[in-house]
């Protein structure tokens, strides 16, 4: 819920404690649900109208506040309890009743109930000497120079009104309404309040400086007749919203000179078309889809977490616990703050610019991709590193709009940049880093559609809509309802009877065909394909239906069809295996064929990740020698496809698919690999356990892939296969980081350090299991690794890397201590007791 309250931390009488006196507030619902509200004062001379009552989404309540002092005032005791406590309640959905009730049945039975204090204040408005009365001038005088006489009150107070615009560029304003030929008086210390100036100065000393050098009790300026000056107003900072109370402008009916005229805005923000953009303000009451909150800014993180209900961060410290290396932590906003979600990122800062520089660029790379992933818009990002991370507010601007600048080729986000208020150096150097780089346009983030030769017929990949092709043939899947059902919407009544009456004819046919109707295709293909979580009938799964379609596609005479991208959705299976399988199986099939076909992948728009997938596995079926080339066909130019030549790229039979960020998978007790890791587990483990409680097979693709080119490495210069089967104990935590990213050099030495400063393993699980420290349930952990030995010596505590033409450490008996991030894969994890 959330409700804005304006004015939000004070309320300002115009007048004094002994004179009625009125100020109104303004409640605005902006939430999504409904909200109750009723406001109390420990003031008995305050009268509030309407002091409870509902407000529906987006409408807005005036409230009237009216002072009415009694005789005999106490002045201290009113300033005492002169202030309003507003309470505010999401109204429950089934509540029809009557608002008198509502407060009795549900005020002291929720603890959601949230408050705000306003302070109330009396500011005494400087009066200003009676102008003299303007002659009236001759009938023939224009109207922009007619003057209507009027008492200084009258004057002054429309040019007080705060403003709600941007200040001008001009240190004056030229109102037309001043009279001409007149002095006006006016004394700087009545008219600039001290806690005014206190708020609102950039730097005191400036401010103090210039108040010296104007200290005198009367500043008298003459206005000449045709250009009236008056001293500008200051923009009022935007209201916030609760429950979070932040600074207040004292008394906005004050006028101050213009010192400062940043504002909330710089050039790149008033430009609709920018792409970057940038604000003075509070980040968490930024209008964004997403808003960025490094981990390591202990301020604000401590700020966002107390703004949001608790919900939120027990989300966020249970997601924490599960993962402290996340190097992203993903939290959907309920309605506590204006964005829809927040992502916590991890940067690793420091004096090393270097190290720093490749942190901040991951993060917002991360933080980029994960946003178009999930379909947002926008983005904002608060200045990472200027603060306690010690990095030069110049480095930081230059990295973090540098590296937007070049991810805003590849996802179409609007970014903002939200600065700290105050922060001006901040600002500055933000500001300059986006002026000096050219605006990204929206041509140049949307590639389209890439191409390669594939024999004499031609594969593409390309963003759009599969109903709006215009190929010859379009391809379905029975299994599919929901794309199934479009598709023959789209088609119409025709092509829906044709299909029903095909399937009643023979359902388990494996293709049924039936005209385009009202789409721009002749034919839709609708292809029985079997879904499996089994990776090995999963792939023969998509060899059919590839197979299957183009071999219809030459039997029907037809030269170009369109498949859209089948399982990554409805059945989430991981992108990079169904790339790899329906690219591979398109390439077989066209690689010897003598037709020239056409063969088209469709991916929706929105699917930017998919997108990339399939990019980077053209690059991998296309072969170098071939000189085959990628075109960006919306640009007209080519670029080279690399390749790596003579490796496979195979993954194990046994692997299944599972959803995207899926590594671990446990294995069927029952199933001839469950025995195999068994067998290897316990003939060292007699005695140092009671039970098996799973194991789980590791699939880490990125990991495997390395570790296969290492060990491909390794056999061409040993001529010699080295790799073995050994055990690694760990702790829980350790355990996950190592189904993610390995066994990086972050674990070095921690199972010791005796044969050197490198990952330990062993071929004895008991010698592992003094490692595998036991959970708050009484569980440990102890993987099954591949590891590649190759020329091993004996180690010594002081030892880095192995000696020159070694590959690894050992103690002469059962470990071994390696020194390359790819030089084992973490195969299978064993939990047991």
């Amino acid at each position: 819920m959330s409700l804005e309250i304006n004015p939000n931390d004070e309320l300002i009488f115009q007048g004094t404690c002994d004179e009625v006196c009125n100020a109104n507030l303004n409640l605005t619902n902006r939430g999504t649900e409904r909200l109750a509200f009723k406001i109390k004062t420990a003031c008995e001379h305050h009268r509030i109208k309407p002091y409870k009552g509902f407000i529906d989404l987006k409408e807005a309540v005036d409230v009237q506040v009216t002072y009415k002092p009694q005789a005999n005032i106490d002045s201290q005791q009113v300033n005492k309890q002169n202030r309003l406590v507003i309470k505010y309640l999401v109204v429950p959905k089934t509540y029809n009743d009557e608002f008198d009730t509502f407060w009795k049945e549900y005020g002291t039975q929720t603890d959601d109930t949230q408050q705000v204090i306003l302070q109330c204040r009396f500011v005494s408005i400087p009066t200003t000497p009676a102008l003299p009365a303007t002659p009236k001038l001759p009938a023939s005088t224009s109207a922009k120079n007619t003057v209507v006489q009027q008492n200084s009150a009258n004057l002054i107070r429309p040019i007080l009104k705060p403003a709600i615009q941007s200040p001008p560029i001009s240190p004056y304003v030229l109102p037309s309404q001043v009279p001409q030929q007149t002095v006006i008086q006016q004394s700087w210390q009545d008219a600039c309040d001290y806690d005014l100036r206190e708020r609102y100065t950039p730097k005191k000393s400036r401010f103090k400086s210039l108040f010296r050098r104007n200290k005198k009790s009367v500043r008298t300026r003459s206005i000449p007749t045709k250009t009236p000056l008056i001293p500008p107003q200051v923009a009022p900072i935007p209201p916030r919203t609760a429950p979070v109370p932040p600074r207040t402008i004292p008394n906005p009916l004050l006028v101050l000179p213009l010192l400062y005229t940043s504002n909330e805005t710089s050039e790149s923000d008033e430009d609709d078309q920018s792409n970057i953009k940038i604000r003075s303000g509070n980040l968490m009451f930024t209008n964004t889809d997403v808003i960025v909150v490094s981990r390591s800014s202990a301020y604000l993180l401590e700020n966002i977490l107390k703004a949001v209900g608790q919900s939120f961060r027990d989300e966020y410290d249970m997601k924490l616990r599960r993962d402290p290396d996340a190097s992203l932590i993903s939290i959907r906003t309920r309605d506590e703050l204006p964005a829809k979600r927040v992502y916590f990122v991890s940067c690793q800062l420091g004096s090393d610019q270097v190290q720093a520089g490749l942190s901040i660029k991951n993060l917002i790379t991360e933080a980029m991709k994960r946003a178009s992933n999930d379909g947002y818009q926008s983005i904002a990002f608060p200045a990472i590193g200027c603060g306690l991370a010690g990095c030069s507010s110049s480095f930081v601007a230059k990295t973090m709009v540098g590296e937007i600048y070049n991810q805003l080729k590849t996802y179409s986000l609007t970014i903002l940049f939200v600065i700290e208020f105050g922060k001006y150096d901040i600002f500055d150097q933000f500001n300059k880093a986006i002026k000096s780089i050219p605006q990204v346009e929206e041509s140049d983030t949307e590639m389209k559609q890439i191409l390669i030769d594939v024999g004499n017929s031609v594969v593409i990949v390309e963003k759009g809509d599969i109903l709006q092709q215009t190929t010859d043939v379009i391809v379905g899947t029975t299994t599919s309802n929901r794309l199934k059902k479009s598709m023959l919407e789209a088609a119409g009544d025709e092509t829906m009877s044709a299909y029903e009456h095909e399937y009643q004819r023979d359902p388990n046919r494996n293709l049924i065909s039936v005209p385009g109707g009202q789409l721009s295709v002749h034919q839709i293909y609708f292809f029985q394909w079997e879904p499996s979580r089994n990776l090995a009938l999963l792939r023969k799964s998509y060899m059919d239906l590839i197979s299957t379609v183009l071999q219809h596609v030459i039997t029907d005479g037809f030269t170009s069809i369109a498949v859209p991208i089948i399982g990554c959705g409805e059945y989430s299976y991981s992108t990079s295996q169904v790339a790899k399988m329906m690219l591979a199986d398109v390439k077989n099939q066209l690689t010897n064929s003598d037709s020239s076909l056409i063969v088209k992948f469709i991916i929706r728009h929105e699917q930017k990740d998919i997108y990339d997938i399939f990019r980077d596995q053209m690059s991998i079926i296309s072969d170098v020698t071939d000189a085959a080339t990628l075109d960006w066909l919306d640009h007209g130019t080519s670029a080279p496809i690399h390749s790596t030549v003579g490796f496979n790229f195979s993954l194990p039979s046994t692997w299944e698919c599972g959803r995207d960020g899926q590594n671990s998978f446990t294995l069927d007790v029952s199933s001839d690999e469950y025995n195999e890791v068994l067998s290897k587990f316990q003939p060292t483990m007699l005695g140092s356990y009671s039970k098996i409680m799973r194991i789980e097979r590791i699939q880490n693709e990125r990991c495997y892939l390395q570790f296969k080119i290492h060990r491909q490495g390794l056999r061409e210069e040993l001529k010699t296969d080295t790799e073995k089967v050994l055990f690694h104990g760990c702790p829980e935590q350790a355990s996950q980081s190592i189904i993610k990213h390995g066994f990086n050099r972050n674990f070095a030495g921690v199972n010791g350090t005796q044969y050197g400063l490198g990952v330990y393993f062993s071929d004895n699980g008991s010698y592992s299991h003094f490692y595998a420290k036991s959970n708050a349930v009484g569980e440990r952990r102890m993987f099954l690794a591949r590891v590649l030995i190759g020329k091993s010596c004996l180690g010594h505590a002081s030892q880095k890397t192995p000696p020159d033409g070694y590959h690894s450490t050992t103690d002469g008996i059962q470990i071994f201590v390696t020194y390359h991030d790819a030089q084992a894969y973490a195969e299978y994890l064993i939990v047991y007791q």
